[in-house]
Order: C-alpha cells, then sequence, then structure tokens
C-alpha cells in the first residue's frame, strides 16, 4: 500500500492526520497543531498529498478527535506475546496493525465514556503502553530516527472499534500481576496542565523527571514535553519548550537533599511509569 492510499484509508476511518519532520513525532513548525486538537480542523486528502510533496511524514492524533483512536504500543515482540498469547499476525488480522522500529502498535476504536489519562505507560516491568488521548502516533511508512520505515497495516486495513477496549487492557496488566491503582507523581500536571505563571517551572521538573528518572531519550522527552504543553492554559510557544528541554539536559545532576530512609523510598518510585494514573510492582 502506498502513502497516499494508505492515508485514504485512514481518513476515511475518521482518523485526524498532523505533518511531522521526518524521522520524528515533532509537528512541523508553524502548524496550527492546537486547532487540530480541539477539533476545529481536520486535514483533507489535498494537504496530505501537499504535505507527502514537500517530505513530511505524518503522525494520528490518538483520541475523540480520531473517532476514540486509542493505540496499545509494544516496545518488543517479548512484550506483545505476554500481554496477547498470540503471534502479531493473528492480532494484525483482527484490527489495525504496525510493525515498528523494535516492535508492534495495535490501532483500536474505543469510545467508552471514561474518566482516564492521556496514556498509561507500563514499563519498565512490561515494554507496552496505551496512548488514549492528547498522544501523536506515527502512521505506517514514516521513518524512525533508526532510519527504518514503520510497516502496516501488516493485515486488515479496518481499524476495529473495540468499546471497552482500555479497561480490558487495565484489567489484562492486573491479570499478569503489573498493575496497582495508586498515583503517579505526575498525575496533576498531566491530566490537568497548569496555568499562566507556573508553566515553565512545571515544564522543566518534568523534562527532568523524564530525562533522570524515567531514563528516556531528549527526543523522546521533547515529544511528551509538547504533548503535555497543549493542556496548559495558554500553552507555550514551541521554541520555548524546546529551550526547557535543552536547560533540563544542561542542568547539573544534584544529589537529593533527603534523609537516607527517604531516599530510598524515591529510589523505588523509580520503577513507576510516568505520566499515568497507575504504578507498577517489580
Amino acid at each position: 500500500m502506498d502513502r497516499e492510499l494508505l492515508d485514504y484509508t485512514l481518513l476515511s476511518q475518521g482518523i485526524s492526520i498532523v505533518p511531522t519532520v521526518p524521522g520524528t513525532k515533532v509537528p512541523v513548525r508553524g502548524f496550527p497543531l492546537i486547532e487540530f486538537f480541539d477539533g476545529r480542523r481536520r486535514a483533507t486528502l489535498s494537504e496530505l498529498t501537499e504535505w507527502l510533496k514537500l517530505g513530511y511524514d505524518r503522525a494520528a492524533i490518538a483520541g475523540r478527535r480520531s473517532a476514540g483512536l486509542t493505540i496499545l504500543d509494544f516496545d518488543s515482540e517479548e512484550a506483545f506475546r505476554i500481554f496477547f498469547d498470540k503471534a502479531p499476525q493473528d492480532v494484525a488480522d483482527e484490527t489495525f496493525t504496525v510493525k515498528t522500529h523494535r516492535g508492534y502498535s495495535v490501532w483500536v476504536k474505543d469510545l467508552t465514556e471514561r474518566l482516564a489519562p492521556s496514556s498509561m505507560n507500563f514499563r519498565p516491568i512490561l515494554e507496552a503502553e496505551l496512548l488514549l488521548s492528547h498522544h501523536l502516533v506515527s502512521c505506517p511508512l514514516n521513518t524512525h530516527p533508526s532510519g527504518s520505515l514503520y510497516d502496516g497495516p501488516l493485515g486488515t486495513e479496518v481499524i476495529e472499534r473495540k468499546d471497552g477496549f482500555a479497561s480490558a487492557v487495565l484489567d489484562r496488566m492486573r491479570s499478569l500481576g503489573y498493575v496497582t491503582n495508586k498515583h503517579g507523581a505526575y498525575a496533576k500536571e498531566i491530566l490537568e496542565g497548569v496555568p499562566l505563571g507556573e508553566r515553565n517551572s512545571a515544564a522543566f521538573r518534568y523534562a527532568r523527571y523524564l530525562l533522570l528518572e524515567i531514563k528516556l531519550d531528549k527526543l523522546a522527552v521533547l515529544n511528551e514535553l509538547l504533548r503535555w504543553n497543549l493542556m496548559n492554559s495558554p500553552p507555550l510557544p514551541q521554541r520555548e519548550i524546546e529551550t526547557v528541554v535543552r536547560s533540563a539536559i544542561k542542568y547539573p545532576k544534584q544529589k537529593p537533599r533527603v534523609s537516607s530512609r527517604s531516599y530510598r523510598k524515591i529510589l523505588r518510585r523509580k520503577i513507576e511509569g510516568y505520566a499515568s494514573l497507575v504504578c507498577f510492582r517489580p
């Protein structure tokens, strides 16, 4: 399937698509991303054709702006098989499935009404993440930073509607012993954003958390900060988010000024997934 046909297939299923810098999930500079996140605009097939000519990659918006698009992303085939207890091709025959750099992404539509975080990260215990809203997801035939291509759909072209999918994922994770119902350290900022006067400091603290505790690379941190920033009131300019990430990377690592007992508790929390409403047992 070529890119134009793939884009038409996604658009016809209600998926909202935006242009990204090749090899990343970073929106093209100057693109009105907020208008797409709040539903005021959607891409047309002619716009997608133009983006293709300009050499841009494309990303789908997870959540209700894309008919409830929900992504279950695995960093490895082993994690995929642990969760589904079946081969990737078997799942690909049921719903739209993409081969990523190291693993697979399973796309479904879940229109269940729920109060939920924007994502649930099951790392480091299981190499998987559930993307529910306010996330950009690389489309098939995009270029990964490593130079490889995202491949797909591997089976059916249909993004199956599976209401209750997010709840079923959590139930499955609980049955595997990976999930408890505690709140992550940054739940408030992730779910609600922060007001004027608090945005830069919150962005800096969050960037440091992702860099030092979750051990994300700088591109992943930038992508997450850009997503989080859309929930701020008002969002910071993209240039400022980029500056915050550069500052967080350069800022010297400091030893915590806490008691040894408190520090042990902090170390234990490093196993928790970031930007999530759930924590995971070792």
